[in-house]
């Protein structure tokens, strides 16, 4: 089980993992509880909340949601994410973002639906000017 993202809500501390799906933290007995019950992923790249909604993004899965603190999770539609390896998600401006390696997508609706927005991971870092 490899962590890859931890966010915090006022609910808790959540952790996404690669192979094991979602824990959050709790505090009285510090130790991590599951919260995957009806996620059919278990490589989950992306957490992040929304008002009082949590959203995954997972390795071939798309995008999922959960409404009740990460209790029970619900696959979205993802109509229009025709890559599902979702690595990173944001929330901006009324609209959740996912990023894949085939570019970012925008959801105006809650991740029922997306469209493209550009930006193609780059795979050859030959002359791409990266850092150091």
């Amino acid at each position: 089980m490899d962590p890859l993202s931890l966010i915090r809500i006022p609910g808790g501390l959540y952790l996404s993992t690669h192979g094991a799906g979602v824990f959050r933290y709790n505090e009285g007995t510090e130790s991590w509880t599951p919260m995957s019950r009806g996620m059919v992923a278990s490589a989950v790249r992306a957490l992040i909340s929304v008002d009082e909604t949590l959203y995954a993004g997972c390795d071939s899965m798309g995008v999922l949601r959960s409404v009740d603190e990460g209790e029970t999770w619900v696959s979205l539609p993802n109509v229009g994410l025709f890559d599902r390896s979702v690595g990173e998600l944001a929330y901006f401006r009324s609209s959740l973002f996912a990023g894949t390696t085939a570019g970012v997508f925008r959801s105006r609706d809650d991740g029922a639906t997306w469209e493209h927005v550009g930006l193609k991971i780059i795979t050859d870092f030959e002359g791409a000017g990266a850092c150091g």
